[in-house]
């Protein structure tokens, strides 16, 4: 730039057009990151008309004649200088007011709600409308003292396009005009622009609010969200859905934007999250949202249309949603945090969890081996000693086989616990456990393991949290958790998982034997999991973990990195990239 020579200005202006086109500009302090084409392109696609035009259909048809739904656009139509690098991908109208009336005016579904779009600009209305809309103008004109010639000129699409002439017909005029029809239902649904129909404007009796605006600050996503949650005195059960429309482009490079821009306005945000748990960020939207945002997987594990399917259940059941929020009801007044996994990540077992199931199995069986001894001695030698002999038989059969199927369900139910299926809150609660043990040990958080929760939430999810009134145990706790299952980087410690590992217990010879066959075949080697920083940063409290997570997981021993050894270790681990879980910290309330 500082350069005299015309081939290095020549060259900084090639270089100031080709990376303006990737959504860089150059300014006085460096280069400055702002909206690029593929971010254009995710925001103003004509699937997301597509997906309002759906949801108003499924409102309607769930809501009826009490449907009262707001759209919300950034602007009335795309600017010819936005669109000039696009041309041919996006559409003149794309994004705009324009685009959505025109597609609810072509659905026959929401073409009866009598759209009506208003911006700074422009009034139109649904032609059948039109008509009435006039009429009514007129009136709530002379109502005011104000004159103005009203004209409802047919722009096609079923369109007609309201001109004014005279000084009284003013967007704060025909607003206030626009909103009064809203509130008694002349019109169902308004499309407007964020600007016009955000901060300010009021509705009481609206319910249903569809945003397609790039809005993402935390002001412009409260003002927004604040226009459908006004109390109506005439519905005390109201409960507004507020939707927003994402575009997914999974071939494209930077497809996510749009998932990520709405996860961002979404962070500071509460809302209803499964059973009735009130969660801050992303996951009240949808818990596996979350998950996408730390290994996208979109359309192979979880697919948009599993979560489409999912927000238009919860949509339909607001009387539901009205009970879930419990409203009226003692509350706690207390924010806490929780770690959300996808469970299908973290198939392991923990020796806790062997001990438990091993433990009854082997209770049982000395309870049999009592019951048959009692059997021998006193009942069998009576049964034997019955002169018919069909009946001896029986008699006989039925006192060495009841014991035998009054114990089967307990077999049956803790065998398979033990060496089928994978109990998978058993084992995330034991993680737990040991986090909170070490914590209390080492005197960092006032944390027990009887407090730690696992819920499951849907699509095979799991949180895990401290159920907990002590905001900073809570913090620690969760953050540590999280931490357990991050990828091995550099971490200044890891702890060895062994699952076929007991501490002292009185079946402990049994253990021993069955520790044996389980490693001969498996053949598998052992785990690693990274120690969390609160107790990496001193030996001692990685000693107190460590003992932790030999009680309640199994193994225990630790690997110092900073070693010639440990580094060893760590390379391979890292190298080998065996600990892959999708977790994600959520906050939640009660």
């Amino acid at each position: 730039r500082r350069s005299p020579s015309p081939e290095d200005a020549e060259a900084l202006a090639d270089l100031k057009a080709a990376l303006r086109t990737l959504g860089w500009s150059m300014t006085e302090s460096g280069w400055r990151a702002g909206t690029n084409p593929i971010d254009r392109v995710l925001a103003y696609s004509r699937t997301k008309v597509d997906g309002m035009v759906r949801i108003l259909g499924a409102e309607r048809a769930a809501m009826g004649d009490r449907l009262r739904a707001v759209v919300l656009t950034d602007f009335e139509r795309s600017s010819a200088t936005a669109l000039r690098k696009l041309e041919g991908v996006l559409d003149a109208e794309a994004g705009g007011a324009v685009q959505a009336i025109r597609a609810l005016a072509a659905d026959a579904g929401t073409n009866a709600l009598d759209p009506v779009m208003v911006t700074g600009r422009s009034v139109i209305v649904d032609l059948g409308l039109a008509p009435r809309f006039v009429e009514e103008a007129h009136a709530h004109l002379r109502a005011l003292g104000l004159s103005a010639e009203l004209e409802a000129r047919d722009v096609g699409d079923g369109l007609a396009l309201i001109v004014g002439e005279g000084g009284g017909w003013s967007p704060r005029t025909y607003v206030a005009l626009v909103t009064d029809l809203f509130e008694r239902g002349v019109t169902r649904c308004l499309v407007g622009t964020r600007g016009l129909l955000a901060e300010g404007w009021d509705s009481l009796k609206l319910n249903t609010l569809v945003d397609l605006t790039t809005a993402g600050t935390f002001a412009s996503t409260n003002q927004i969200r604040g226009r459908s949650i006004r109390l109506d005195p005439q519905e005390p059960r109201k409960v507004a859905n507020n939707w927003d429309v994402i575009c997914l482009g999974s071939d494209l490079p930077e497809g996510d934007r749009d998932v990520l821009r709405c996860a961002a306005k979404h962070r500071h945000t509460w809302g209803l999250g499964p059973k009735g748990r009130i969660v801050k960020g992303f996951a009240h939207v949808d818990e596996r949202l979350p998950l996408l945002l730390s290994a996208p997987l979109v359309g192979r594990q979880i697919s948009p249309d599993a979560i489409n399917r999912r927000a238009f259940g919860r949509a339909r059941d607001r009387d539901g949603a009205y009970e879930r929020w419990g409203i009226g009801r003692p509350y706690d007044n207390f924010e806490f945090r929780g770690t959300v996994l996808a469970a299908e990540d973290v198939t392991m077992r923990t020796a806790f969890t062997w001990m438990r199931s091993l433990r009854v199995l082997l209770n049982v069986a000395v309870a049999m081996l009592v019951v048959y001894g009692v059997l021998f001695w006193q009942a069998l030698p009576q049964a034997l000693l019955i002169p018919n002999g069909p009946v001896r038989w029986l008699a006989t059969a039925a006192l060495l086989l009841a014991p035998l199927a009054l114990a089967a369900p307990f077999f049956w139910r803790y065998g398979r616990a033990a060496f089928v299926d994978l109990p998978v809150d058993s084992y995330l609660a034991d993680f737990g456990r040991a986090v909170a043990e070490a914590l209390r040990e080492t005197g960092l958080a006032a944390a027990s393991p009887e407090e730690v929760r696992v819920a499951q939430g849907v699509q095979g999810t799991y949180d895990v949290h401290l159920w907990t009134k002590d905001a900073e145990a809570s913090e620690r706790f969760s953050q540590a958790y999280h931490e357990l299952f991050a990828p091995i980087t550099d971490q200044r410690y890891l702890v060895v998982r062994e699952e076929a590992s007991l501490s002292g217990t009185f079946y402990r010879p049994v253990w021993y034997v069955i520790r044996s066959l389980l490693r001969a075949f498996r053949r598998e080697g052992p785990h690693y999991h990274p120690v969390p920083t609160v107790f990496g940063r001193k030996k001692e409290f990685a000693e107190a973990f460590g003992r932790a997570w030999a009680k309640w997981v199994g193994g225990g021993g630790l690997v110092y990195t900073r070693s010639a050894e440990g580094a060893e270790i760590l390379l391979r681990e890292r190298a080998a990239a065996r600990l892959k879980v999708r977790r994600e910290l959520i906050v939640e309330w009660r």
